[in-house]
C-alpha cells in the first residue's frame, strides 16, 4: 500500500471572490488517493501555497500510522506540485514524481474522477436540504467519509476502508446530511428551566472524536456532540430556499425548525376551527368575519346555474341564490355578536350549519359537486369532454 499516491486540487474560488477577506472560508481542497486501496484523504486550504505544508503533514502521519512509505506521487503540472521546495522534498525522501502531460488531465484519471464524484455528492447534499454554499467544505468532507466506506468497482466489492484497515467499516451511524438534529445540553451548561437540547444542522462526522459535527445557526458555531437525536426527514428551514445566506448577519433572521413552531398561513382563505376559548368579536380571527370575507370574495361561485349546464342530472346539492342570501342574513344578524357566546335569544343551530357551508368555500373545488357550482370549472369540463 501507498507505493503509488495520486493527488489533485479542486478549487471553489469562483463562489466567493473575497472569501479570505470577508469570511475566511477555505475554498481549495487537495486530496490524496492510495492507488491500491482507493482510500482517500481530503484537506481544505485557503491558498495553493499551503499545499506543500499539507503534504508534509500528510506524509508524516501516514508513515507513523501505517508504517508504509510513499514511493511515487502522481499529480498534474500545477505550480504547487512542481515548486522548488516540493521537488526538493520529494528528492530528499526518495519519492518519484509522475507528472501528467500538459493539458492531459486523463493521465491522472483516478483523482479527476474522484473530484467529480465528490463535487456531485456535495452538490446533491446541499441542494436537497436547501443549504447555503457556506457548508460546501462539510459536504465534501462527508462525501469522502462515505466514499471510503462503500464498495467500489476497482476493489471487486470491498470498501477502501476495509482494504486499508483490514476490517469492515461500521455504517450504522450514518445520517442524512443537513437534517435537523437536537444536541443534548449537559446539566453543567444549563439552568433548571433552560431547554435540554439545541436545534442544529447535521454537517458530518468528527475525525478526532467519536461524535457528530453539528452547526448551530444561532451561535454560528460547530458543535461536537455524541448525544444527538436526529430528525432525518426534517429541515432546519423547512421550505425551498437556500437558508443561512452569507449576507445575513443577524441571528434572528434564521428560520426556526419547521416542526418547532407551527403557525397558520395567511392569505389562503382558510377559517380557523371553533375554539373552546372565548373569541373577541373585534379580533381578525373571528370566524364570522372571515366567513363573510370569503363569501364576498367567492360569491360568484354561488350562482344558480340552469339545469342544462349541470353535467350530472342527479346532482341536487348545488348552492342557490336563496342559500347565498340566507348566509348574508346570518352574517348581518350576528356580525357584532360573539358566535360562541351565551345568548338565550339567538338560535345558533342553523348558523353553525351555514358557517360550515361557508368554511368549505375555497379557490379550488374539492369534489365534483363543488366544481358544478362554478362557471369556470363547468366551462373547462365541457372543453375536456369535447376534446375526448
Amino acid at each position: 500500500m501507498e507505493s503509488l499516491l495520486s493527488s489533485s486540487i479542486c478549487a471553489f474560488k469562483y463562489m466567493w471572490p473575497n472569501a479570505n477577506k470577508e469570511y475566511g472560508y477555505e475554498f481549495l481542497f487537495p486530496h490524496f488517493i492510495d492507488d491500491f486501496s482507493r482510500m482517500c484523504w481530503i484537506f481544505f486550504l485557503k491558498i495553493k501555497d499551503q499545499d506543500f505544508s499539507c503534504f508534509m503533514e500528510f506524509n508524516n502521519n501516514m508513515e507513523n500510522q501505517s508504517g508504509y512509505y510513499i514511493k511515487c506521487l502522481r499529480t498534474d503540472r500545477g505550480g504547487e506540485y512542481i515548486s522548488n521546495e516540493f521537488t526538493k522534498f520529494c528528492q530528499d525522501y526518495g519519492i518519484k514524481m509522475q507528472l501528467t502531460t500538459n493539458v492531459t488531465p486523463q493521465q491522472n484519471g483516478v483523482c479527476e474522477r474522484k473530484n467529480r464524484t465528490i463535487v456531485n455528492m456535495a452538490r446533491s447534499m446541499l441542494h436537497s436540504q436547501y443549504l447555503n454554499y457556506m457548508f460546501w467544505a462539510n459536504a465534501c468532507r462527508t462525501s469522502v467519509y462515505i466514499l471510503n466506506r462503500i464498495p467500489t468497482k476497482s476493489l471487486k466489492g470491498i470498501t477502501p476502508y476495509e482494504a486499508w484497515y483490514a476490517r469492515k467499516p461500521n455504517v450504522g451511524h450514518f445520517k442524512v446530511f443537513g437534517c435537523l438534529a437536537y444536541a443534548h445540553i449537559p446539566d453543567e451548561k444549563r439552568r433548571k428551566l433552560d431547554p435540554k437540547s439545541q436545534a442544529c444542522i447535521f454537517v458530518g462526522y468528527s475525525e478526532n472524536y467519536k461524535a457528530y459535527r453539528l452547526y448551530n445557526p444561532k451561535t454560528k458555531s460547530i458543535v461536537i456532540s455524541r448525544n444527538v437525536i436526529f430528525d432525518e426527514g426534517g429541515k432546519y428551514g423547512g421550505h425551498p430556499k437556500l437558508i443561512f445566506d452569507d449576507e445575513s448577519t443577524n441571528g434572528d433572521s434564521y428560520n426556526e425548525p419547521n416542526n418547532a413552531h407551527v403557525k397558520p398561513k395567511n392569505g389562503q382563505g382558510q377559517v380557523s376551527p371553533p375554539s373552546s376559548c372565548t373569541t373577541s368579536t373585534s379580533s381578525p380571527l373571528n370566524p364570522l368575519i372571515q366567513a363573510k370575507e370569503n363569501v364576498k370574495k367567492w360569491k360568484r361561485i354561488l350562482a344558480n346555474h340552469p339545469t342544462s349546464n349541470i353535467l350530472d342530472t342527479n346532482f341536487t346539492k348545488r348552492l342557490t341564490r336563496s342559500q347565498a342570501q340566507e348566509m348574508d342574513n346570518v352574517l348581518s344578524r350576528h356580525e357584532n355578536l360573539n358566535m360562541y357566546g351565551d345568548d338565550e335569544n339567538v338560535d345558533h343551530s342553523g348558523d353553525i350549519v351555514n358557517y360550515a357551508l361557508m368554511a368549505n368555500i375555497d379557490v379550488e373545488p374539492s369534489c365534483f359537486e363543488n366544481a358544478c357550482t362554478n362557471d369556470l370549472w363547468l366551462k373547462e369540463m365541457e372543453e375536456e369532454i369535447e376534446v375526448i
